[in-house]
């Protein structure tokens, strides 16, 4: 049973490993420009080595 466990570990940390980080975070974007206060939703989109930020 504890070899079983080992092995079903090995393979979880194998598939983690070989996929490449990808994601989006989403933020609160607050910007004053000149008295003109803007205030939304931003995205950052990244997968190594590229990171896309949208305001």
């Amino acid at each position: 049973m504890r070899w079983m466990l080992t092995w079903l570990w090995g393979i979880w940390a194998w598939i983690a490993v070989a996929q490449p980080p990808v994601g989006e975070v989403i933020y609160d974007f607050y910007l004053n420009l000149r008295g003109i206060p803007i205030e939304r939703e931003a995205t950052l989109a990244f997968r190594l080595p590229e990171a896309v930020f949208f305001p």
